[in-house]
């Protein structure tokens, strides 16, 4: 639709970044057995380097940058499940908070149901819908917690894809309106 967009895939295609082209291809299997310390700092890593080369060139272009996650939801999960140093991750907070984060609303059951199949990266332990669902509030809740500045919307995810996709192009596009 014209934005700048990031993810940390992106990253496996930059020439100073080797090490993550063969993380980036699984991330989560790349850092399972790290032990905490540098698994945080695997992390890390990863959400510097996104902002670093993806983002901020294209923030320093003056381009609105759609990012899938940011540093938010990957520090939150780590957090939640308690596989990384929290002190380590921490260092997260050094990122420049995002102007704006859009939260998609949705029923977890209506989720659950979508995901073609869920991973054990989105539940603690159990493939179940009332795992799932504690899980993926907690990590919200903390998500939510590491931006302060940060204005929040809230987009309703509980109908169609397109529909969701305009909500969220309504929000992108209002931005100068919210400062």
């Amino acid at each position: 639709m014209g934005y700048q967009t990031s993810a940390w895939t992106y990253l496996r295609d930059i020439p100073q970044l080797s090490y993550c082209r063969d993380a980036s291809v699984k991330p989560w299997l790349y850092r399972e057995n790290l032990p905490p310390m540098t698994r945080a700092a695997y992390v890390l890593s990863a959400v510097f380097a996104e902002y670093e080369f993806l983002v901020e060139p294209a923030l320093l272009q003056r381009r609105i940058v759609v990012v899938d996650s940011y540093y938010l939801k990957p520090i939150a999960k780590e957090i939640v499940k308690g596989r990384s140093s929290a002190p380590v991750l921490a260092l997260a907070s050094l990122l420049p908070s995002p102007r704006a984060v859009i939260v998609l609303k949705i029923a977890a059951k209506t989720a659950f149901r979508r995901k073609a199949a869920i991973s054990t990266h989105e539940v603690y332990k159990n493939l179940t819908l009332s795992d799932f669902t504690v899980f993926q509030q907690k990590v919200l809740d903390y998500a939510l917690g590491l931006v302060e500045t940060s204005i929040v919307f809230h987009v309703d995810a509980n109908v169609s894809h397109d529909q969701v996709l305009f909500q969220v192009l309504e929000v992108i596009e209002n931005l100068d309106g919210h400062q």
